[in-house]
């Protein structure tokens, strides 16, 4: 199933709500929302997971990430249509294996910025990272939070966090998660 990022605010919202049920858009995990934001998902399910896992191909140790862009909308504060400023943006974060360790950001990307409405998304586009192979830890695990900003006036009103659950390696790897990661090593 293709999402058009073209379509209108009531065909999109039927089209996440379908999805939705066919395991392909998601809240995603842990999340922290504050101040005045607007709609946001991320299309991230077994079938269409929100980050691709690259490895390097002598290595085999991971070297960065593809990551699909979310759907932003402005917040919807009048009764009439709403424009706003928005941006994403994403995170490396690396955790040892032990399941109750700290998790650390390794990496924060630019942020991309659109103009978006309440009723139409912003045209964002999938952004990536290379994280050089040979300054991995292989007995880490790495995951992706994608961060939302909503502005006013030049000022961020608003800004959400959700961590991405499912997660390909690519031709060689199925999708794995909810809850999952980027291991350090490739077989």
């Amino acid at each position: 199933m293709h999402i058009s990022r073209r379509m209108g605010g009531v065909t999109l919202a039927l089209a996440l709500t379908l999805l939705a049920g066919a395991s392909g858009v998601s809240a995603a995990g842990p999340s922290g929302h504050s101040g005045e934001y607007g709609r946001h998902y991320l299309a991230d399910g077994s079938e269409y997971p929100g980050v691709l896992c690259r490895y390097d191909p002598d290595l085999q140790n991971f070297s960065g990430v593809k990551v699909d862009a979310p759907f932003v909308f402005a917040a919807n504060t009048t009764s009439g249509l709403d424009r706003q400023q928005v941006a994403w943006g994403f995170r490396i974060q690396s955790q040892a294996s032990d399941a109750g360790a700290t998790w650390h950001t390794l990496y924060t990307s630019p942020l991309q910025t659109a103009r978006a409405s309440d009723r139409r998304d912003a045209a964002f586009t999938r952004m990536s990272a290379h994280i050089d192979p040979t300054t991995v830890d292989t007995s880490k695990v790495y995951r992706v939070q994608v961060l939302a900003y909503w502005y006013r006036d030049g000022q961020q009103s608003g800004r959400a966090r959700h961590t991405v659950q499912w997660y390909h390696g690519g031709s060689f790897e199925p999708s794995f998660g909810p809850g999952g990661y980027c291991p350090g090593f490739i077989f």
